[in-house]
């Protein structure tokens, strides 16, 4: 919360945030607050999944042992399960128990 919009214009002013929330919005302001929001930039925009890399990755796995370590590695690196069951043709779910047993 304390990286969000509107704690970093308000800070800790209580008051503020309040007014902020009560305030009554019409057609008009929200399409000015959407045309506005458009043009905020967002951090780790071009971060794209790479899933070429994954794939190679586990294209090489010959045993369950070495997969489950590719598993957990790759969650830990920032790829969902689901992309991650997804890439090696099993459910999340499975993928979820092998995360959880590794940890």
């Amino acid at each position: 919360m304390q990286n969000s919009w509107i704690v970093k214009t308000h800070g800790q002013n209580i008051d503020e945030i309040e007014d902020f929330f009560d305030c009554d919005i019409d057609s008009e302001d929200l399409k000015e607050l959407i045309k506005a929001s458009s043009l905020v930039e967002a951090p780790d925009i071009e971060k794209k999944i790479n899933t070429e890399k994954l794939k190679k990755l586990f294209d090489e796995v010959t045993d369950n042992q070495t997969r489950n370590k590719y598993i957990l590695e790759s969650y830990e690196q920032g790829y969902s399960q689901y992309v991650i069951a997804k890439i090696i043709g099993i459910s999340q779910l499975a993928v979820n128990k092998i995360i959880r047993r590794s940890i």
